[in-house]
């Protein structure tokens, strides 16, 4: 009788034993099939890690290298403006800037010293500089199809629309605030030029802008 009692004592020991061991097993292999279906691969952490920088930096208002998007503001030796669209800087120097904007960065806006023509040895004569630039559009094979007298940064200019070919332009030619900065040559810079596309309605928001903002340094 004792040797059956003994008997059924290990049996409901084995027993229990065995739901334990059942139920460990159970637990693991449940945890191991979630971890490995919520692991991500070294690519995906590599794609989410990129994803949240980009997302950040987006955020702050900034992308990469010299774009800022909404307005990208322009300073130099020369002037001051800003453009509202995101840009990236090409060159801003001896009171010169090349830029390209947008989404895609398919406009270019170009600043460039101009020579102007003078009335006797140091008084700068709009009028004659215009003329000379009007001659030398000609000789180009271009047409100036609209010419509007403006102001920039309260200096006497000019804004052009010219066409040659399938190639039309924004041009505007203005006298600076002063003659005692100098380009990359050592000449005087007198007179700006800036042109930029006449394709599309973001060429026309980008040059006005330019122009709204526009100030020249003391």
């Amino acid at each position: 009788m004792g040797n059956i009692m003994e008997s059924q004592k290990h049996a409901r020991k084995y027993h229990l034993l065995a739901i334990g061991l059942g139920l460990i097993a159970v637990i693991v292999i449940s945890f191991t099939i979630y971890a490995f279906l919520t692991k991500k691969s070294p690519h995906d952490q590599q794609k989410g890690q990129g994803s949240t920088a980009v997302n950040d930096v987006v955020g702050q208002g900034e992308l990469q290298g010299n774009e800022q998007r909404d307005k990208g503001k322009i300073e130099n030796e020369c002037y001051t403006f800003e453009v509202p669209r995101s840009i990236s800087l090409g060159m801003n120097q001896y009171c010169a800037v090349d830029l390209g904007y947008g989404s895609s960065e398919g406009g270019a806006l170009v600043v460039a010293p101009h020579a102007m023509a003078y009335s006797g040895e140091s008084v700068i004569n709009f009028d004659k500089s215009l003329e000379a630039y009007r001659k030398q559009l000609q000789t180009e094979g271009v047409t100036i199809a609209s010419e509007v007298a403006i102001k920039l940064g309260g200096q006497e200019a000019v804004r052009l629309t010219t066409v040659k070919g399938a190639d039309k332009k924004i041009i505007i030619l203005a006298k600076t605030n002063t003659s005692t900065r100098f380009d990359s040559v050592g000449q005087p810079i007198q007179g700006i030029l800036i042109s930029t596309p006449n394709m599309s309605r973001e060429n026309i928001e980008v040059i006005d802008g330019a122009v709204k903002t526009w100030q020249w340094r003391q």
